[in-house]
This record gives C-alpha cells, structure tokens and sequence, in this order.
C-alpha cells in the first residue's frame, strides 16, 4: 500500500503546479523511510551524502548505514 502510493505521488511530483507541496513537506523520504524501516532522519542523511535523491534499494540504505556507523 504504501508503495503504491510512494509511486503515485512521484508521479504528481514531475507536474510543475503540483510541485509545490513537495517542497514544504518531504513526504517521498517519509514514505521510502517508513518502506525501508529506517528513521526518516538517516534516509535524508543518506540522500544528502550520495547525491542520490532517488533511493531505489534498500541494499544501498543498508551499505551506506554500515559506513556511518562503522
């Protein structure tokens, strides 16, 4: 379910006037947080220090975790 919406709403997000709520609300991280299991908080983190706004895998979330805490 919430996958189904995660795509939905990155759908909306390529249209120029309903772009704008995405940039009050992070609502992407939240949602690809709550698929991955992991805080909101280190998924932004994660984004911020690979360049990658687009996480795909979780493997990638999980490898970049390693890094930051090893």
């Amino acid at each position: 379910m919430l996958k189904a919406l995660l795509i939905e709403l990155k759908k909306l997000r390529r249209y120029s006037y309903k772009k704008r709520p995405f940039l009050y609300l992070d609502v992407i991280s939240w949602l690809e947080s709550k698929i991955a299991n992991i805080p909101v908080q280190e998924l932004i983190r994660i984004k911020r220090l690979t360049g990658k706004f687009e996480i795909k895998k979780t493997a990638l979330i999980g490898a970049v975790l390693k890094i930051i805490y090893a």
